[in-house]
């Protein structure tokens, strides 16, 4: 029998809880479990040569964003990169209908390029916004902890 009261709700885990820096120091950081659990940074806006840069799809895609989310300095950086790859698509695919032959060719392999740039803007943006910023996650022992 055990005397450390190991499996029993109250009795065990909680006194060696790592930070999410020592996590991250130990190489065992997990978005989905640690990311709650560290301070929200101040709001990040565009600054206005950053809006000038951007072409309308990109500004309505960088608005769609900063309308449901609040976006810190890292997510900001994310989704305006995010705002270039849309301007891009959407130039580039403009172009497509007067292409043909090896243009065309061209024009696919940079489309795809730009798409999977997009892609990984959106899935890291996914990963750091959907996580709760205001609180860390339920313990698996409830309230007994």
């Amino acid at each position: 029998m055990s005397r450390t009261g190991a499996g029993r709700p109250g009795r065990s885990g909680g006194h060696n809880k790592l930070s999410p820096a020592e996590h991250l120091l130990r190489g065992t950081f997990n978005a989905t479990r640690h990311t709650a659990l560290i301070p929200a940074g101040p709001a990040w806006d565009p600054t206005a040569a950053q809006l000038e840069a951007l072409g309308d799809d990109g500004r309505a895609f960088l608005a769609r964003l900063q309308a449901d989310y609040a976006l810190g300095a890292l997510d900001g950086v994310l989704a305006l990169e995010g705002a270039h790859a849309v301007d891009r698509l959407v130039e580039l695919r403009g172009r497509r209908h007067r292409a043909a032959g090896k243009r065309l060719a061209l024009l696919d392999r940079q489309e795809l390029a730009w798409q999977r740039a997009l892609s990984g803007c959106v899935l890291a943006l996914r990963a750091r916004l959907l996580q709760p910023k205001t609180a860390a996650p339920a313990s698996k022992w409830g309230t007994a902890v």
